[in-house]
This record gives C-alpha cells, structure tokens and sequence, in this order.
C-alpha cells in the first residue's frame, strides 16, 4: 500500500498539483487516507467511491477481516502465498452477473483488466498522524446495490453509515461496486457536483 501511496503523491508533487478533489474506489480509500497524511497541502477533497474507511493504525484486514481470510486462502492456493488473483467467488458467491454487468462484452473488457494483488495490501495499516489530513473535506459514494438487491448491512454499508457518523456529506447511488462501469453517466454527474 504504501508503493500506491508515494505513486499518487509523487504525482500530486510531480505535476505540481492543488487543490485536488482526490477519488478512491474500494481499495484505494485506504490509499487516499494515507496520501492525505502525507500530502494535505495538495487536496481540497476526499472522495470515498464505496471503498474502504480506515482509522489511524487500521487495515482492511481489521476492517473486514473474514474478506481478508479467504483472500490470504486464495494467495495460497493460487497465488504463491502473496498474490491475490482477482477474487470472483468472494465478491461474487452467489454466481450470476459480476458487480451487475449483464452484457458480456463488458463483462469480459472488465475481466480483461482485472490484475493480481499483493495480499500485503490488505494487510498493511494506514497511519494518520497529519492534524492538517484531518481538517480535510471528505465524502462518501455508497453504491447500495449488490447482485441486483439493496445491500443493507453487508458491501460498503457499514462505511457509508460510518461516514453519516461523522457528519460527512454521503451520497447514495443505485448500482452495483463498480459504478464507473455500470452507471458512468450517474457517476460523472455527481462527482461533477461534489466540492
């Protein structure tokens, strides 16, 4: 996690960027919270796009650690102990459209992109020790649908209400967990709004 990390700020640095409205999906939410430890002065705003919402000291492995379980299973059966090949009977055990895609020429652009993860990833926890982080605006997407059913209590609900929580501006979307590819247009739209 902490190569994702120094990519995105090294990038912020590299382009010279401010006032960045910085978006993370899944993963990448604990990606964005540490970049915001390490590089406030860059960010305006902290997107959560149905992703992972740590505290300082956290990982996702504390987070959900039954998810985590049966990924470290998959890397060692499939993945030399380390490498987590896309999870398609975690994410999607009951069979049946993948986040929601029912046209298989997407599905299999999807599937065509969907790479290996180092399983350390979801182990490593994200610190927090930028006061500045802290006074960041933040949000949170919650996609609220799974396998064609409202996904109360399970997905990304429990951030999402987390979220709410904090007196974080939360958003709700109709779609499944990958809605930059089963609703672009809802999505776009919304994150166009978001400030």
């Amino acid at each position: 996690m902490d190569t994702h990390i120094l990519d995105v700020v090294s990038l912020l640095d590299y382009e010279d960027l401010e006032n960045v409205i910085l978006v993370g999906h899944s993963y990448a939410g604990m990606v964005i919270t540490g970049v915001a430890d390490r590089a406030p002065s860059r960010l305006k705003h902290l997107v959560y796009l149905d992703a992972f919402l740590p505290d300082d000291g956290q990982s996702i492995s504390d987070l959900h650690p039954g998810f985590v379980a049966k990924l470290r299973q998959i890397a060692n059966e499939r993945g030399e102990g380390w490498l987590v090949p896309f999870p398609e009977e975690v994410v999607n055990p009951r069979g049946g459209p993948l986040y929601g895609i029912s046209d298989a020429n997407v599905l299999r652009w999807l599937k065509e992109r969907l790479k290996p993860h180092p399983l350390a990833c979801f182990e490593q926890k994200v610190h927090i020790s930028n006061p500045e982080a802290l006074k960041l605006t933040r949000s949170y997407i919650w996609c609220f649908v799974r396998q064609g059913v409202r996904a109360e209590n399970w997905g990304f609900f429990r951030e999402a209400r987390k979220a709410r929580e904090l007196g974080w501006r939360v958003y709700e979307v109709e779609s499944d967990h990958d809605v930059m590819v089963t609703a672009p247009e809802e999505l776009s739209s919304l994150l166009s709004k978001i400030r």
